[in-house]
């Protein structure tokens, strides 16, 4: 997804470019576990994608802090992504 942000919006900073890969990847997670995983589902959609959003968000945040402290570093982007 980093590369589809890289290459489609013009986004030259490795950890924006996974922060916005990350974020617009959660709708289709949230459909995959949804339906495949989950089964009949009781309640909204919106709603529940709203949930996973919040709860994802943190790992968004915490995840490109890290990337950026690493790369500053030295550490390769990719490298820092798996650390």
């Amino acid at each position: 997804a980093d590369l589809a942000v890289h290459f489609f919006l013009h986004v030259e900073d490795p950890s924006m470019c996974w922060a916005i890969g990350f974020g617009m990847s959660i709708v289709v997670r949230h459909s995959s576990h949804r339906y495949f995983t989950f089964g009949a589902y009781v309640g909204g959609y919106w709603r529940s994608l709203g949930r996973m959003y919040m709860g994802y968000s943190i790992v968004i945040a915490l995840s490109t802090a890290f990337n950026v402290a690493m790369a500053r570093m030295g550490m390769p982007h990719y490298i820092a992504f798996v650390s």
